[in-house]
Parts: C-alpha cells; structure tokens; sequence
C-alpha cells in the first residue's frame, strides 16, 4: 500500500542521514572524543521531531504508534540522562561547522535552526511526556493484563 510504502521511505531516509552525518563525524580530527553511541542520541533530537510529526500522518497505524512512541520514549530518556554532553555536543556540531564551513551566514542560519529546535521541543515536552506515558500505559497495561491470567 502508499502507506507501507512512504514509512519504507521514512526509515530508508533516517537511515541515510544518520549513516552520511556519521562519515562526516568519523574525517573530524577530534572524532576518538565522542561515541557512536553518543552521535546517536544527538541525531535522535532532531529524528524525534520527525516522528512526532509522522503521527498526524499516520494517526490509524498501530503498529507505527507503538514504534513512535517507543523511539520518541527511547529518545528523551536518553537526552535526559546525557544531558550535559548534549550541551557539550551542540557546542562541537557549532565548532565543527565554523571548521568545516568557514560560512558566516550559514552559521548563523545553522545556529538559529538548532535553537529554534530545541526550543520547540523543550516547549513541547511536557505535553509529550503526557503523550507517551499515556500511550504506553494504554497500550501496555493491556497487553499485560490480557496475559497475566
């Protein structure tokens, strides 16, 4: 179907992004600093985003809802336990273009669209804490009563 195949899309894209931001990171010189792991979390930020943004797109999918909402969970649990290196890792992604780049107006575009992306999702994210702990509880306070007996 059209929707099978845009959410074949949707995670073909994420996955490209991710794999050509990595091979950018792994040519920086300071690269050994950081993880996989820790490059991962910085990248799910701006994926969580995407995602919530799939939800209107895809508000009958119960399949994709559980998987968003996992990921969404995945993803501000692991912000919030690392979040000291991801004030530290947006100071490096800026460093990093202002070496790469050399570009004062792209810099200043760069450095106005992270902020505004993490003010949007820090605006937001009481609501989507109620979202996915409501989700969760629904979906999995079911599951396991339907199975514990």
């Amino acid at each position: 179907s059209s929707v099978a195949l845009l959410k074949s899309s949707i995670h073909d894209n994420n996955d490209n992004v991710r794999e050509e931001a990595y091979q950018i990171f792994q040519k920086h010189p300071q690269k050994d600093n950081l993880t996989k792991q820790h490059f991962n979390i910085i990248l799910s930020l701006y994926f969580s985003a995407f995602i919530l943004y799939t939800f209107s797109l895809f508000p009958s999918s119960f399949a994709f809802v559980l998987y968003s909402s996992a990921f969404i969970l995945y993803s501000f649990v692991s912000i919030l336990h690392s979040f000291p290196f991801i004030l530290y890792s947006l100071a490096f992604i800026l460093y990093s273009f202002v070496s790469i780049l050399h570009s004062f107006p792209f810099i200043l575009y760069s450095l106005a669209f992270i902020l505004y992306s993490f003010v949007s999702i820090l605006h937001t994210f009481t609501f989507i804490l109620y979202l996915v702990a409501s989700i969760l509880y629904s979906l999995f306070f079911s599951f396991f009563t339907l199975y514990s007996f």
